[in-house]
């Protein structure tokens, strides 16, 4: 096993590639922890990457670095989580963001995962209650799917959204009523009830939107006979 390349890739931060990969990342602290922080700087004293290198690097050592390297980034994992949830693709791409190697990030996320502090369906039940007001499921599923979400783990979280409204006695249907009436309000004054074209406007902005037609005259004739009166 040799380190084949270092890296500067930060003011305190040193980047390894062991046999020709990437491998890991070191600050000025833990090569002083190791003994190395003078041998490194001098490596990279006139340039910012030292290549064709050829360091002998024990298993042992490689072992006792890579555990330092994942205690490290579990804490930086957990650090991130708790100030909001990530879906795993979102935590795993802020991990290899942070100079984690795939490797280790798959790792360090098995880690996070095995308490249950990453699950895309309690992630996507969230997303849906945050947004449905507002936005249509269409929307929504489409933003989820962009945020690595799996169509398996959207459909199972709209299912459980929907029981939990059902309990309350409130459908899917009511809910996308709901967010089409409030977008109605602000795209169609009480005096343009009677221009059909921009009526027809409206229920086309909100087709393109993701909204189900049919939902959509229902709130329209409600939004109207309402204004009406």
């Amino acid at each position: 096993m040799k380190i084949t390349a270092i890296e500067r890739s930060g003011s305190r931060k040193y980047s390894f590639y062991i046999d020709g990969d990437y491998s890991f990342f070191l600050t000025d602290a833990e090569l002083r922890e190791y003994g190395a922080l003078s041998q490194v700087k001098a490596l990279l004293e006139d340039a910012d990457k030292a290549e064709d290198l050829s360091i002998s690097l024990s298993e042992d050592a490689y072992i006792k670095i890579n555990e330092s390297v994942l205690t490290r980034g579990k804490r930086y994992s957990l650090g991130l989580l708790s100030d909001r949830d990530y879906t795993v693709t979102g935590l795993t791409g802020k991990i290899i963001q942070a100079g984690y190697s795939e490797d280790d990030a798959s790792a360090i996320l098995d880690y996070v995962s095995s308490f249950n502090y990453v699950d895309d369906v309690r992630y996507a039940c969230s997303y849906i209650r945050s947004k449905e007001s507002t936005k249509s499921r269409k929307y929504i599923e489409n933003q989820l799917m962009l945020k690595g979400v799996s169509r398996k783990d959207i459909q199972a979280a709209f299912e459980k959204v929907e029981e939990e409204r059902a309990r309350d006695g409130i459908s899917q249907k009511d809910v996308a009523c709901e967010a089409i009436t409030k977008l109605l309000r602000k795209k169609l004054d009480p005096d343009e009830f009677n221009n059909q074209d921009k009526i027809t406007k409206v229920i086309a902005s909100l087709l393109r939107s993701g909204y189900n037609y049919s939902d959509i005259k229902q709130s329209l004739n409600d939004y109207i006979d309402g204004g009406s009166e």
